[in-house]
């Protein structure tokens, strides 16, 4: 494996923030973190409810 498979499948929580932030920072429209990636509500605020929905359905992705 080279050093570019390890670079961008390792877990790096401060890179991958990082490179969040950067790639939805043109229509970010709340300085809050996470925001809504639908067309017609792209970059809008989210509620708590739909952060949590999220995050849960990502961990029953991972296992």
């Amino acid at each position: 494996m080279d050093r570019t498979y390890y670079r961008f499948h390792t877990l790096d929580i401060r890179r991958a923030l990082a490179f969040y932030t950067e790639r939805t920072r043109p229509f970010r429209k709340a300085p809050r973190l996470f925001g809504s990636m639908t067309q017609c509500f792209k970059g809008s605020i989210i509620s708590k409810q739909r952060l949590s929905k999220w995050t849960s359905d990502s961990r029953v992705l991972c296992n």
